[in-house]
């Protein structure tokens, strides 16, 4: 399976396809039995998870995975602070490099609230804001984190037609800033929507790879995917 560079990728098939597999396989949260991952040409099978995610891999889960007790922006600024990071024993000098870090990533946690429309809520708690908003935060914490691989696990779930469209153009948003996005979604209509290619899986095996017209016309998938078959 290849996910190229720029392109919105959508992950399909029933349950117990190996769609969450293939996420913690690209993320180092699960190690390969054979093979290799490689991302831009790097293979980086077996690294831990947090090399992973420095080298530009950034993940949502289903369940989001905020800081419930933290602001909208903190939960933005914890995401895009670490390439601002020093370390503890400076940190706690607070010396003039520290604060002109902060003010830096204040500027930039503002830059991509606007950005989202999170402005007006970046003093709520993340706990207190409606379930599609906490996507849209969900959604600026990687764009902060600076990930070039973005893996997202059913982002429009739970949301009416108006909150799935939000998502789909923030998303749209992000693969036109060349970002690469690959999700897991079961809403077949979003992913006709949303997705540049389609990859069937079923029982661990990629059975088609292409538009998404073209799988979705192959009448032996929808019948592997539905059990109909």
């Amino acid at each position: 399976m290849q996910i190229r560079r720029g392109e919105i990728l959508a992950l399909i098939g029933p349950n117990g396809a190996g769609k969450t597999t293939v996420f913690n396989l690209l993320c180092g949260s699960l190690r390969p039995d054979a093979g290799r991952v490689e991302l831009g040409g790097r293979d980086v099978t077996g690294l831990p998870q947090h090399r992973i995610a420095l080298l530009g891999v950034g993940r949502m889960y289903q369940d989001l995975r905020l800081f419930g007790s933290l602001s909208v922006r903190d939960n933005v600024a914890v995401y895009g602070q670490a390439e601002s990071s020093l370390s503890l024993a400076r940190a706690l000098l607070r010396p003039l490099s520290q604060l002109r870090a902060e003010r830096a990533v204040a500027g930039q946690v503002a830059e991509v609230l606007d950005r989202f429309g999170l402005g007006a809520l970046a003093a709520a708690r993340a706990d207190q804001i409606s379930y599609a908003q906490r996507k849209l935060v969900a959604l600026a914490r990687l764009f902060a984190s600076r990930s070039r691989l973005l893996l997202l696990d059913e982002p429009a779930s739970g949301l009416d037609e108006s909150e799935q469209a939000m998502i789909v153009a923030a998303i749209r948003g992000l693969a036109a800033d060349g970002l690469t996005v690959c999700i897991v979604e079961h809403n077949m209509s979003l992913v006709r929507a949303l997705a540049d290619r389609v990859c069937f899986l079923a029982q661990g095996k990629t059975l088609a790879d292409g538009p998404p017209d073209e799988v979705f016309e192959a009448s032996h998938l929808a019948e592997i995917y539905f059990g109909a078959g």
